[in-house]
């Protein structure tokens, strides 16, 4: 979805392009959570963990949505 070799800003900048043109979602939502890199994603409402690849992103609202994350 973006280039590793991108800093933090202009990784960030792609990410949101690329949900503004796909979904309806307002940037300046403060309930918008963007995970990035290589992690592991709990959801204890599903009772699963999703493994997140080192260049993978996860997007969620933290309003409707309750994740835990880990760095492995």
């Amino acid at each position: 979805m973006f280039d590793p070799e991108w800093d933090n800003k202009i990784q960030l900048e792609e990410i949101y392009k690329k949900l503004l043109m796909v979904y309806d979602f307002n940037p300046k939502d403060e309930n918008l959570i963007i995970v990035r890199g290589e992690q592991k994603i709990y959801i204890p409402e599903r009772k699963f963990y999703v493994p997140l690849p080192p260049d993978g992103v996860f997007v969620y609202d933290k309003s409707k949505l309750k994740v835990y994350c880990r760095c492995n």
